[in-house]
């Protein structure tokens, strides 16, 4: 988290060391994983950024008051492409499973069908919308070609509404849904 010093302060101000020590190694076993490369988004080299795992814990922390040591470092794990390619780290199972569960839910272009939102628990939810806000703030700064771009806003638009709202989140799908009609508005969609 050092290279992320809110964050760090959030997590030391509503996590015991224990609770901080776990999101840290979630952290660190992501970023071997891939976590820190942000791809698609481009960055200008030199340039001082959040990284994602960062940027995610940051929207539950903030945004719906998320206090989970697991939920926290599923954050960082959901960021890392080939998590799939691996076995859960000693001590993370559980936010690896969390993780994967999000990242298979989120595949692009086929996500899973509304009737399997009924088997998401509320921290999957959770973690699911953070990564969509992330995407839709930062589709701006990507590599993605404008038909790229449009796809990705429409997919994030069906994920979202397939999603049932829990109360916690609100806050978070209201940004959603200004990022989404934003997006549009920029792209005539």
């Amino acid at each position: 988290m050092f290279d992320s010093p809110g964050v760090w302060d959030l997590l030391k101000r509503y996590l015991d060391d224990c609770e901080v020590e776990q999101v840290w190694k979630a952290y660190a076993v992501a970023a071997q994983l891939g976590a820190l490369d942000d791809y698609p988004v481009k960055r200008i080299p030199g340039a001082s950024f959040n990284p994602r795992p960062a940027r995610l814990m940051h929207i539950l922390i903030s945004e719906a008051g998320e206090r989970s040591a697991i939920v926290l470092g599923a954050c960082a794990l959901v960021c890392a492409p080939k998590l799939a390619d691996h076995s859960p780290t000693a001590g993370l199972t559980t936010a690896w499973e969390l993780a994967l569960k999000v990242i298979k839910w989120l595949a692009y272009p086929e996500p899973l069908l509304k009737n399997d939102t009924a088997q998401l628990s509320q921290h999957h939810i959770a973690l699911a919308s953070a990564r969509i806000l992330d995407d839709l703030r930062h589709l701006h700064m990507t590599s993605l070609s404008a038909l790229e771009r449009e796809k990705l806003i429409s997919h994030h638009r069906n994920l979202i509404e397939n999603l049932p709202a829990p109360d916690s989140l609100q806050r978070i799908y209201t940004l959603i849904k200004s990022a989404v009609d934003r997006q549009g508005r920029h792209r005539g969609l």
